[in-house]
C-alpha cells in the first residue's frame, strides 16, 4: 500500500508535468533547460533545435517552466526560483521558496506560479502580479 505522503507526491508531479506541458506551449519557440552541473538555463529554439542563449547565475538549477515573457528556474541549492525576462534572457527576480524545490509550472493564465519543494514536502504559491508566495 502506498502512504499518503507518497501519493500526495505523485499527484503532485502528475499535476506539475501538466502544468509543465501546458506552460511550454506558451513559451513557443523556446524552450528553457535547467542545467544543474553547470548552474547554467539553455535557451533553446525549438523549431531548429539550436542553441540561442546560456544564463548563467543559478544555483544547482533543478527545473524551469516558461511563458511568453518571463521563464521560472528552480535554484535547489538555496530555495529560491529565479524568473528570467525572456525578452532579454537575463535574471530579473529572485523569490524565496520551501526548502530544496524541484519540480515548477506555471497556470494557463500566467498568474501562479507552482513549486513543489522536496524537502519540507510543500508546494509554494507565486503569484505573478504581486510577487508573494
Amino acid at each position: 500500500m502506498i502512504s499518503k505522503p507518497k501519493l500526495f507526491s505523485i499527484a503532485l508531479m502528475s499535476a506539475a508535468i501538466l502544468l509543465v506541458l501546458i506552460s511550454i506551449a506558451g513559451a513557443y519557440p523556446f524552450a528553457y533547460i535547467a542545467k544543474t552541473d553547470s548552474n547554467s538555463v539553455s535557451v533553446i529554439n525549438t523549431t531548429n533545435n539550436n542553441i540561442t542563449a546560456t544564463v548563467n547565475g543559478f544555483r544547482s538549477p533543478y527545473a524551469a517552466a516558461a511563458t511568453t515573457t518571463k521563464a521560472y528556474v528552480t535554484n535547489y541549492g538555496n530555495d529560491t526560483v529565479s524568473v528570467i525576462e525572456t525578452a532579454t534572457n537575463t535574471v530579473g527576480d529572485t523569490v524565496p521558496v520551501g526548502t530544496q524545490p524541484q519540480g515548477v509550472a506555471v497556470s494557463q493564465d500566467g498568474t501562479k506560479i507552482y513549486v513543489a519543494n522536496e524537502n519540507d514536502n510543500t508546494v509554494s504559491v507565486i503569484d505573478t502580479h504581486i510577487r508573494c508566495y
